[in-house]
């Protein structure tokens, strides 16, 4: 969010800048977005959440405590309602432990 309000006040600021950068960089946070929601999504499967929980994040201060709990919470073992743990998740898991 923080990344939009700066690219629309650098349009304001334009004139030194190009419009095709400011239009690529637009295109660029965007594209940053939909990544960070489709983790947040994710992760929510992750932890047996529906991710409709996602929205809680454009909520001031509820967001922190979601954030927290993406975090900190311990994930389903095993299969839930989305469907079962990948292997590779495991993998991953096991390097992050390892650093």
């Amino acid at each position: 969010m923080l990344l939009i309000t700066l690219a629309l006040m650098s349009s304001f600021i334009s004139s030194y800048v190009p419009k095709i950068a400011l239009v690529i960089y637009v295109l660029l946070i965007l594209t940053h977005q939909f990544y960070g929601v489709s983790l947040y999504v994710r992760r929510l499967h992750d932890l047996n959440k529906s991710g409709w929980y996602a929205l809680w994040f454009l909520v001031p201060l509820v967001n922190i405590y979601w954030a927290l709990v993406l975090l900190f919470r311990k994930g389903e073992e095993g299969e839930n309602k989305y469907g079962i743990l990948d292997k590779d998740a495991k993998l991953i898991k096991t390097i992050f432990k390892l650093v």
